[in-house]
């Protein structure tokens, strides 16, 4: 890249620096709702991009009033994969510029590993926020909203466009004073998420946090493996699914289920889950089971986004039975709608059955005739839980389902195991009768 003589000396201005802006669903997901992108060249901006993006997640409300998306704007829009290959060429060989840029690099490190995308590991960046500290110490803020309204540049805050804009366009305006900008690039790292060279208090805390997941660790596999049984690895092998069998010790889920209080008690269960993925079948048990003893209604749905695509069995998918999803039905069922848009078969039978099991005393039960009418599966689990979900609709809602159920294409394995629950739901209220 060249570089521009000026007042201050040498400059060292790149030609060439893309600055970037994410909006987020929620503060837990790897996951972006919005991206803005300003190429700024030869100090100009010379192109701008925006999109909407479908995460497939759940928006929290708080994110929804800062950035004014919500699920139904994103609905059809790309998902990130499709939109990462229209613009992970136009940053490839150029300087990637943020306001706070650490946060946005990374949460786009976070977002290429959740979806599997290969890229550079180590990209150069600049960050507008500490270049107005180096440059302008005299001022009181640094918010990009204050250095914009300082400088006289339009913002609408929190769009990811126009805040992409307002960092090219202090960019811009350093270039044209003759900074030497280029002073201040620096190498981020996107698979350890931290600054090359660079040790700070972020950086001290993970290593300390890295620590005691290791002590964790160690405490809970040493736990798990004195509980285990011959006959139990027998069992666990044949029901761990999709796990690797050689990574099975042979815990009962019942014992796992009382060993989930001790590991709560320790004040492990925070460490513990951001332990993923986990080297044991039984770790996936024991997570499932700490997700159920949950109380904070956020930080639950924030695991349990996290946890499905590593539900590698329907003994595992079972064990979820996160009791906060009676504290908030409306949030709930928003939640459980988004996430059945995943492929993950057992991560699927959680989702049905948690509709069962939270949802259908609720005005939001019937909101999930269409979606789960819609999953074809083959698989005798899905089908089982998707002919119990409409049988539970037809009992609590007859009027309202059964003219949905003749204009709905379900399929005849799903309305044989419908009428097989109807014959046994008829037989045990007969024998309740007797009974009586």
């Amino acid at each position: 890249m060249t570089t521009q003589q000026t007042a201050f000396g040498e400059a060292a201005a790149p030609q060439r620096y893309v600055c970037i802006d994410f909006e987020f669903p929620n503060n837990f997901s790897p996951k972006i709702s919005a991206y803005g992108l300003s190429v700024v060249e030869d100090g100009e901006i010379t192109e701008e991009r925006y999109s909407l993006i479908n995460p497939h997640t759940h928006f929290d409300k708080r994110i929804i009033e800062i950035t004014g998306i919500t699920a139904d704007m994103v609905a059809g829009k790309p998902s990130f994969p499709k939109i990462w290959k229209e613009i992970s060429p136009l940053m490839k060989d150029a300087v990637l510029v943020a306001h706070g840029a650490g946060n946005d690099l990374r949460m786009l490190g976070r977002v290429l590993k959740n979806y599997d995308l290969p890229w550079k590991t180590h990209v150069p960046f600049l960050c507008t926020y500490d270049l107005s500290k180096a440059f302008y110490p005299e001022l009181e803020k640094y918010g990009l909203a204050n250095l914009c309204e300082h400088f006289g540049i339009p913002l609408d805050n929190h769009n990811a466009l126009s805040d992409a804009h307002g960092c090219a366009a202090l960019l811009t305006h350093y270039i044209r004073q003759g900074r030497d900008v280029d002073a201040h690039i620096r190498e981020y790292d996107l698979v350890e998420l931290m600054i090359c060279g660079q040790p700070t208090r972020r950086q001290q805390i993970m290593q300390k946090k890295a620590r005691r997941a290791e002590k964790v660790s160690a405490q809970v596999e040493k736990d798990l493996s004195a509980m285990a049984t011959p006959e139990d690895l027998l069992n666990r092998r044949s029901s761990c699914g999709t796990f690797d069998r050689e990574r099975v010790l042979g815990v009962h889920p019942k014992q796992i289920e009382q060993y989930a209080h001790t590991v709560r008690a320790r004040n492990q269960t925070e460490v513990f889950m951001e332990m993923l993925p986990h080297t044991y079948y039984e770790e996936n048990l024991l997570h499932a089971a700490l997700l159920t003893l949950r109380t904070n209604y956020e930080p639950t749905l924030q695991q349990i986004d996290l946890f499905l695509p590593y539900v590698s069995s329907y003994e595992t998918a079972m064990a979820i039975r996160p009791r906060v999803f009676r504290k908030r039905p409306e949030d709930t069922a928003i939640f459980l709608q988004q996430q059945l848009l995943c492929a993950n078969k057992y991560a699927l039978r959680f989702l049905i059955d948690s509709v069962i099991e939270f949802l259908p005393q609720t005005p939001y039960y019937l909101d999930f005739f269409a979606p789960i009418a819609a999953i074809r599966a083959r698989d005798e689990y899905i089908i089982t839980s998707q002919a119990k979900y409409f049988s539970v609709a037809i009992r609590r809602y007859p009027d309202n389902v059964r003219a949905q159920l003749e204009d709905t294409p379900i399929s005849q394995e799903i309305r044989e195991r419908m009428s097989m629950n109807a014959r046994r739901f008829l037989e045990e209220n007969e024998k309740a009768a007797v009974v009586n």
